[in-house]
This record gives structure tokens, sequence and C-alpha cells, in this order.
């Protein structure tokens, strides 16, 4: 049997790696497949560093850009700090949130779309109702 330093050591090792080289990799793969899958939009992460002795997170030099190469969001730095009782709680709770450099540029198109709008499901297939029952039951006239 070895010693219980050497678990000790050995769990403290796994962690460590885990956290610092693995979680960091995995984490922008994520969010790079999730943001593709859900806008269409290739999103750009330059580094993703994690720390899982104070459960915080930077994600650097993050961007979505437009179709015509301009960038759409985009920030320099994100940095997330979690409180340690999230562990305990089963819910992330946030002790401190910072973003450097945000920019966000929205446009309206030439055919009146706004550059967003490929974002939000449904907003391009069809223009809203007019019917007025379909805003107010109760009222027959215009509100």
């Amino acid at each position: 049997m070895r010693s219980k330093s050497f678990w000790v050591a050995l769990v403290v090792l796994v962690y460590s790696v885990s956290g610092f080289l693995i979680a960091p990799w995995a984490v922008k793969k994520v969010l790079l497949h999730y943001i593709h899958e859900y806008s269409g939009r290739v999103a750009i992460i330059d580094t993703v560093r994690m720390n899982p002795y104070t459960f915080s997170a930077t994600i650097r030099g993050f961007s979505i850009p437009e179709q015509d190469g301009g960038d759409f969001l985009s920030f320099d730095e994100l940095y997330l700090n979690f409180e340690t009782i999230s562990l305990f709680r089963r819910t992330w709770t946030v002790r401190e949130l910072s973003v450097s450099s945000p920019r966000v540029r929205l446009e309206k198109r030439a055919d009146g779309s706004w550059n967003y709008s490929d974002l939000v499901p449904g907003a391009s297939e069809e223009e809203p109702s007019t019917d007025d029952r379909a805003l107010d039951g109760r009222c027959g006239g215009p509100i």
C-alpha cells in the first residue's frame, strides 16, 4: 500500500492539471461550438484561463464577426470569479464579473432588418401580426 501523502499528492496533481490545462481547452471548445450551433456565426476566442483553486475564469480576445468582416460583438477580457459556496448550493453564484473594452455594433440593413435578426429565432420569418385581438383579447379597438 502506498502512503496517504502519495494519494493526496496524486489527487492534487490531477485536480491541478485538469483545472489549469484541460478545463480551459474544453471550455473554449464548448463555447465556440455552442455559439456556432445556436447563432450560425463563428466566434473567435484567443485564450481561456482558469484557476481551479480560486474558482475563476478569464476569456481574452473574444469576438463574433459580421459577414462583412467587422465585429458584431467583442471584448478584450471577461473575468468571472465564482463563490466557493456555489459547489454546495448547486447554483453558480458570481462574486466578481468584469468586462474590459466591450463593443457591440448594431446597424439596420438596407432591407430593413437588423444585423442581429439572424440571432433571434423567428425574427426574420414573418412580420408581427397587426390583429389587435392578438395583443389583448378584451379590447376590440386599437391599443
